[in-house]
């Protein structure tokens, strides 16, 4: 029985040795131990985001530069190389816009070649010139002998192909949206300025010869008809240089008739210096200064001394209702209103860039700002009278008559040019 004891005994005490070491520690049940797992896979999109690295803002692309601003940069790199550009100036451009050239060089660096004086005289140095072969001038601002002259000689390049500044090509920012010119085939000399004639023909008066009543009462070409003004007017004798009486006779509401009674039945004096229609019309001699031609030029002179004499138009600007019977006209015509190209010029690059500026707003502005005496405003409509410019201008939608620019007008105003002429010989028995 003994050997049985023994064998249990020994079958029990593992179990016995694994209580001692469970008292041991402590007495308390033990904790399973954890269950080993794989490590944690990286976070994904899912799970907490992660501080984004910024990244670099995109370039602004730089904007395709236009057509137009292709060609400008060019014609400014061109018209540098050629550093300068040979300008005609007639007798009124070549006293007036010395300054504006000035101008005009200062800001794009170019040299501005001016030959200043007479147009006609001129005119037959540069015709001489170009029948040998010379080719000197770029651009012209003449007179009247642009039209006679070098338009026949064909001397004349369009104008209008070399605008290419959308301030100077939109014709809406001109006068009655369009651009103007002398020659009647609208593109050769090109009209930037130029001055609205209420009263028809430039009509000077003595301000000590003629009352405030006589002057109120005028509101017509037409009363100067009236037997009162019989031997108190003065007119330059009509002539195809110098003369107004084509415009009369070619206005639509003066015509024929009155030309031939002006000429013929008023008891006009017609002297045939007009130096001497000047001098009587300032010492008095002369009430009244009609068809004065080339004296203008003078007799604003004179007023400018303090002698007394005026011009209508002032007068009538005056009034409450400024205007005439007559619908009203654009003067224009002098140098100081023209701009044309010269073909065969020897700086294409600067003469574009040159009438571009001058026609632009800012030429526009120095035009009538830098001019050394007055002139006439521009026909540019986005822009005031200021500076130097003075006189009625254009305005949007107005009606004028444009004699010298309009095809029909202007034959009619050379027939009645001729037609005064002859109705003149036939008073004195020619």
């Amino acid at each position: 029985m003994r050997h049985k004891r023994s064998r249990s005994f020994f079958a029990i005490l593992p179990l016995l040795i694994v209580g001692m070491l469970a008292a041991a520690c402590g007495g308390d049940t033990a904790e399973p131990a954890p269950t080993p797992t794989s490590p944690a896979p990286p976070p994904t999109s899912a799970g907490p985001a992660a501080t984004p690295t910024t990244a670099p803002p995109a370039a602004t692309p730089t904007p395709a530069k236009s057509a137009f601003e292709i060609q400008w940069e060019q014609l400014l790199t061109d018209a540098k190389a050629e550093g300068e550009v040979n300008i005609l100036m007639g007798g009124a451009a070549s006293r007036l816009y010395g300054k504006v050239l000035d101008a005009f060089a200062e800001k794009y660096g170019i040299k501005v070649n001016a030959l200043g004086g007479s147009t006609t005289t001129l005119t037959d140095r540069i015709l001489a010139e170009r029948e040998a072969g010379k080719f000197t001038q770029d651009v012209a601002m003449g007179g009247g002998a642009l039209e006679a002259r070098w338009l026949p000689a064909g001397a004349l390049d369009p104008i209008a192909p070399l605008f290419i500044l959308p301030e100077v090509v939109d014709t809406s920012l001109w006068a009655n949206d369009q651009h103007w010119y002398r020659d009647l085939t609208n593109e050769f000399i090109f009209l930037y300025s130029g001055n609205v004639e209420i009263v028809q023909g430039g009509v000077w008066y003595n301000t000590n010869e003629v009352t405030q009543e006589e002057l109120d009462g005028i509101t017509s070409i037409w009363d100067f008809l009236d037997p009162k003004w019989n031997g108190r007017i003065a007119s330059a004798i009509p002539l195809p240089e110098g003369s107004t009486m084509g415009n009369y006779y070619a206005h639509p509401d003066i015509g024929e008739e009155w030309v031939r009674r002006y000429i013929t039945e008023a008891g006009v004096d017609f002297v045939a210096d007009v130096r001497l229609l000047v001098d009587g019309l300032a010492r008095g001699k002369y009430a009244i200064g009609l068809n004065t031609g080339k004296a203008s030029s003078d007799l604003l002179a004179m007023r400018d001394l303090g002698l007394p004499v005026d011009q209508l138009e002032i007068r009538v600007l005056e009034r409450s209702d400024p205007t005439m019977k007559e619908r009203p006209t654009l003067s224009t015509g002098s140098s100081g209103n023209n701009l044309a190209v010269a073909n065969r010029g020897p700086h294409p690059a600067a003469t574009q860039l040159f009438v571009n500026w001058y026609a632009s707003i800012e030429g526009q502005t120095a035009m009538q700002d830098l001019a050394a005496a007055p002139v006439d405003p521009t026909l540019r409509v986005d822009l005031e009278t200021t500076g130097k410019a003075q006189g009625l201008r254009v305005e949007p939608g107005g009606e004028y008559f444009f004699i010298d620019g309009d095809p029909v007008l202007k034959a009619i105003a050379d027939a009645g040019d001729q037609t005064a002429i002859d109705i003149w010989n036939e008073t004195r028995g020619r």
